[in-house]
């Protein structure tokens, strides 16, 4: 007979046949000690667990140990390969003794001595990532949802941004969102995304990328015209600190486009009357606008005004609209109505 000198209050043994190691729990040292079967030698130091480590349990075909912690109600799982903790310990009822494993379906029994309950737990795999969406932003955007697309994700896997936590929601074993605050995307450069699934590990990492904002250099005005008693002027602002020139594209119904450009001094509102429009247009005229940067690194803003006097009005009236920066497929209107004396038009 033979004996081999471990931690402190040595409690629960297991063996894993596939890698001739034997795991042993010390109750008081809160570590698990590794013997190696075929010397019955001990291989390097204990290993930190949680409080009071209890029960131990192998999956030979995962090469992954359980051991219950008496005292912290948990699981810690420990990788065979090489014999260190994977993540943070797994919480389960009250009071964890005896683990067990079931290596066909991989799962694990905790049974919870204090609340009379076994916890089932499942033996994952570490994640795999393959894509994300979005996978870039502009520096200064808004906060998002990003998706994260890959395998082997469970309940309580979590996307990581730059190695933090970030709130996630599990939707398959295939699909993961996570909420990115503004604060993520405040400056220009990189971040790494993963996966941490706790008992598991952490997955491969994708790279999501922080571009610098690129200003508007185009700017879209739906409605304007220069008949039936309206008047339109535009505005275009410089808020730069040099000369540039503006592309005009003027799209009057039932004409071809007319396009000119405009100097737009530094620092400055450039408007267009309705007298030039007018001109420019060869007439009164429905039309559209798009109007148009020539210096792509620079950003100017346009809006439209229209005024009309109506029959019997004691002074003009007017509304005015910001341009938009791009077409878009959808658009929504907060307000409209054709009752109460009000005409309306898109």
């Amino acid at each position: 007979m033979a004996t081999v000198t471990v931690g402190t209050s040595p409690f629960g043994v297991a063996f894993n046949p596939n890698t001739d190691k034997i795991y042993v729990s010390n109750f008081l040292g809160n570590t698990v000690s590794v013997i190696n079967s075929a010397t019955d030698t001990v291989i390097g130091s204990p290993i930190a667990v949680g409080t009071h480590p209890w029960g131990v349990g192998v999956n030979p075909t995962t090469n992954k140990i359980y051991v219950s912690s008496l005292g912290g109600n948990n699981v810690s799982v420990i990788n065979g390969a090489t014999d260190t903790v994977v993540g943070s310990p797994i919480a389960v009822g009250a009071g964890p003794s005896a683990v067990g494993v079931n290596p066909a379906t991989a799962k694990i029994y905790a049974a919870n001595r204090s609340d009379n309950t076994v916890t089932i737990l499942y033996d994952p795999s570490v994640p795999k990532t393959t894509g994300l969406s979005p996978d870039h932003k502009a520096a200064g955007d808004s906060g998002f949802t990003i998706t994260v697309n890959g395998t082997g994700f469970i309940k309580s896997s979590v996307v990581r941004w730059k190695g933090a936590d970030r709130t996630t929601t599990y939707h398959s074993s295939s699909r993961l969102t996570a909420s990115i605050p503004a604060s993520d995307i405040k400056t220009v450069g990189t971040a790494r995304v993963t996966v941490f699934t706790p008992g598991a590990g952490e997955s491969n990492s994708r790279t999501f990328t922080i571009s610098k904002a690129i200003p508007p250099t185009a700017w879209y005005l739906a409605e304007g015209t220069t008949a039936w008693g309206f008047s339109t002027q535009i505005s275009i602002e410089n808020p730069n600190t040099s000369r540039l020139s503006a592309r005009v594209t003027y799209m009057p119904s039932g004409a071809s486009p007319v396009t000119e450009t405009v100097s737009l001094p530094a620092g400055s509102q450039t408007t267009l009357t309705n007298d030039h429009l007018l001109s420019v247009m060869k007439g009164p005229r429905d039309f559209s606008t798009r109007v148009t940067c020539t210096d792509a690194t620079r950003s100017i803003a346009v809006d439209r005004t229209m005024t009309w006097t109506g029959t019997g009005a004691p002074s003009p009236e007017g509304h005015s609209s910001v341009g938009v920066t791009s077409p878009a497929k959808t658009w929504y209107l907060p307000e409209g109505s054709s009752k109460w004396g009000f005409e309306c038009w898109l």
